[in-house]
């Protein structure tokens, strides 16, 4: 089975199914509230993971919002040993189909106690930063995550894309939506998958 899920890949310490699976439409329109069919969402969650062999589902408390973490704990709780769940914080979401970047320490650590709580779990064992915020300073984001990861409630913590530009500093852009380990990161703090900056 694991063949057909394009082989495994090492995340977050974890050896999980190469393929993944995305939970971002298991809501209603705009990613907004919950889905037309809650119980054929959570079949299909359950299907992905049970049926299909995926062992790495990515999230975000920004998918409803909330309302995805709620479906993968009805449906998958208690989870499977081999199960990798990646949750996003840090979006706002004040309307069906806006986000907003929201990177203040305070929203960031009550975004992963909540989605600790939504999920049933004392660890998130990959947390991403869903966006940069160009509004905080770069340094107090990522160092709130590294906060939360040394507390442990976080295992990994990771940079999901970054805007344009950042209070921080100058104009940077990544040639990934996601990105790896760099000097310039608090220590601990991953960028997962090959990303430099330009």
């Amino acid at each position: 089975m694991n063949d057909l899920l394009g082989g495994s890949i090492k995340i977050a310490g974890k050896m999980v199914s190469r393929l993944g699976f995305g939970t971002m439409r298991l809501t209603g329109p705009g990613t907004w509230g919950d889905p037309d069919d809650r119980g054929r969402a959570l079949s299909v969650l359950r299907q992905a993971v049970h049926t299909h062999g995926i062992t790495h589902i990515d999230t975000a408390d920004a998918y409803g919002p909330h309302t995805v973490e709620h479906l993968i704990r009805d449906a998958l709780y208690p989870y499977p040993e081999e199960l990798l769940i990646a949750t996003m914080v840090g979006m706002a979401r004040p309307a069906p189909s806006v986000w907003a970047p929201h990177g203040h320490p305070v929203y960031l650590r009550s975004c992963v106690e909540a989605s600790l709580r939504r999920l049933g779990v004392e660890r998130l064992e990959l947390c991403y930063l869903h966006r940069i915020d160009p509004e905080v300073a770069l340094a107090d984001q990522l160092g709130t995550l590294k906060a939360l990861q040394d507390e442990g409630k976080i295992g990994q913590s990771a940079c999901r894309r970054s805007p344009l530009r950042t209070s921080a500093g100058p104009e940077r852009r990544w040639r990934s939506p996601r990105c790896r380990t760099s000097s310039t990161w608090p220590t601990g703090t991953i960028r997962p998958s090959n990303c430099a900056a330009t």
